[in-house]
């Protein structure tokens, strides 16, 4: 997981937004399929092609097969909430928007098709705390929290349990990742120089505006422990 940073919304949302509140449309099945596919791309940009949850590179489908829009705050309110204090003002809020993948780590479910309605404590679009200074990445592939990161008892049942962020097929990719990040390192005699990580960490996360590398998470996090180092 990481951090988002967001943007104003594109205008054929806040446009169609405005249009929608205007006929107190609030359904989010009202919203048209020019207002959809300006979101999906916009979100695209804003999230450098990740996953908002696990960090796995999502794409533009028609079939909405390879990325899905959810919502931070859910649509629906949790079990227990009363529907009424829940309100539906957030379901067309861009601020509450993020892209997420499909939600399948082989027969697992992951992401959000994993966590339904439940509330989350770690917000990757509004903190604190922030994803990369809150969470970990074990040699074993596993994701987890600090454990000075305030809830984070929480936190780790978020990743755990209600995101499922573990499931195998999801520590496998990551274990990837840090198999060819230590490959790296070997060729250098076990150090890599400020150089040698900051062209590292460009290749993972491209400043140019170009995708980044699916769980790109992993890497960063890896390359800027060695970089506060040097």
């Amino acid at each position: 997981m990481l951090s988002i940073t967001k943007g104003p919304p594109p205008p054929v949302w806040a446009n169609g937004v405005t249009a929608m509140r205007r006929a107190d449309q609030h359904r989010w099945q009202d919203i048209s399929k020019p207002m959809r596919d300006a979101a999906i791309e916009a979100l695209l940009e804003e999230q450098h092609h990740l996953c908002a949850y696990c960090c796995r590179r999502v794409r533009r489908s028609d079939t909405g097969e390879w990325c899905r829009i959810e919502h931070v705050k859910s649509r629906n309110p949790p079990k227990g909430v009363d529907a009424s204090t829940w309100g539906d003002q957030h379901i067309l809020d861009w601020a509450n928007l993020v892209l997420v993948c499909p939600g399948r780590a082989g027969d697992l479910q992951t992401c959000d098709r994993s966590r339904g309605n439940l509330k989350m404590p770690l917000n990757p679009s509004k903190p604190p705390p922030r994803p990369e200074t809150a969470l970990v990445y074990t040699r074993s592939g596993r994701v987890s929290v600090r454990d000075d990161v305030e809830s984070c008892d929480a936190i780790r049942h978020q990743l755990d349990t209600t995101l499922n962020l573990n499931a195998i097929g999801l520590i496998e990719q990551r274990k990837r990742v840090l198999m060819r990040l230590k490959k790296l390192a070997n060729r250098s005699s076990g150090r890599l120089s400020t150089s040698q990580l900051q062209r590292m960490r460009s290749e993972f996360a491209p400043a140019d505006g170009s995708p980044w590398q699916g769980f790109a998470s992993v890497a960063l996090s890896w390359i800027d422990r060695r970089l506060a180092r040097e």
